[in-house]
């Protein structure tokens, strides 16, 4: 059982020394939850992916840090039906792009499965993480990330990313 929330940084080596860069949800309404992968959608901002094109240019998955405002920059939505907190359009914050994280899978899998981020809304959210494909909804990480403990669906689950090759995501 991994302890912890989603968007936390899973161990100490990937706190010191975890690729991160900062981004500013550019949404027009929707907030980016902590531990869901956004794309850079200009110099400076990120949104969640709806295509592949988007998905292939991911800035990272958002880290949950504690120098947000409760009030006026983080919000409560809902990720895979589970309570989380996330950040709101125009608050900036960090987004781990090589390490260790937490996240809340979609569904239960295997430590072999598969990861897949989705990028169209249906039984989960988008920039959440799944532990297999649906047509047409996700893309294929797994070039890129591996379950480091076993995905169970809506618990903290550690996964590792690299998204230095990005280019090699593909659509599910």
């Amino acid at each position: 059982m991994v302890l912890g929330s989603a968007g936390q940084l899973a161990d100490e080596f990937t706190v010191s020394n975890g690729d991160l860069i900062a981004g500013t949800n550019e949404e027009a309404s929707a907030s980016i939850p902590f531990g869901c992968l956004a794309y850079r959608s200009s110099v400076e901002g990120v949104k969640l992916p709806t295509t592949l094109a988007q998905a292939k240019d991911a800035a990272g998955i958002l880290v949950k840090e504690e120098i947000f405002d409760n009030i006026t920059q983080l919000t409560d939505v809902t990720v895979h039906t589970n309570p989380q907190s996330a950040i709101k359009p125009g608050v900036t914050g960090s987004f781990l792009r090589h390490g260790r994280i937490i996240v809340i899978p979609e569904n239960t899998g295997t430590i072999s499965s598969g990861v897949f981020v989705r990028i169209v809304a249906g039984t989960g959210s988008v920039g959440g993480f799944r532990t297999a494909g649906v047509v047409g909804e996700t893309v294929v990480l797994t070039q890129l990330a591996r379950w480091l403990t076993t995905p169970t669906a809506g618990q903290p689950a550690v996964v590792e990313i690299d998204l230095t090759n990005i280019d090699l995501a593909t659509a599910s």
